[in-house]
């Protein structure tokens, strides 16, 4: 819900806008989207933006895969179009269990079978 409105916020008033109510230079948000985008993956999956923007894509789908309902905690990018603007696009964005989201990305069933084991470690631990 969050990020649905900031979206609408950012598309109806604009970058310029928005800087203005941050009080921040517009060129600083660009730079911050820039930054967060340049960013090796691993190290943006750990940032508190993007823990921010998973957490409320889990909240807005009721924390349920949306490939198959079970309980997920992953969120898959559809695009990476819009990398570091995801507030803006909640659209690119699904929910998914560990199982379908190795499964969105097509890896062989002998890799999907290690990344899940790998996953799985990563959420217990």
């Amino acid at each position: 819900m969050a990020a649905k409105i900031m979206a609408d916020f950012y598309r109806y008033y604009g970058e310029e806008r928005l800087a203005r109510l941050c009080d921040c230079p517009v060129n600083l948000i660009e730079q911050t989207r820039k930054r967060l985008a340049a960013l090796p993956y691993p190290d943006f999956l750990n940032t508190a933006y993007w823990k921010s923007i998973a957490s409320v894509i889990q909240s807005m789908h009721g924390y349920r895969c949306q490939g198959c309902g079970k309980r997920a905690w992953q969120v898959h990018h559809l695009t990476y179009a819009h990398h570091g603007l995801e507030h803006l696009y909640p659209e690119d964005l699904l929910a998914t269990c560990g199982e379908c989201h190795i499964s969105a990305h097509g890896l062989p069933n002998k890799m999907q079978r290690s990344v899940a084991r790998v996953l799985k470690g990563l959420q217990h631990g």
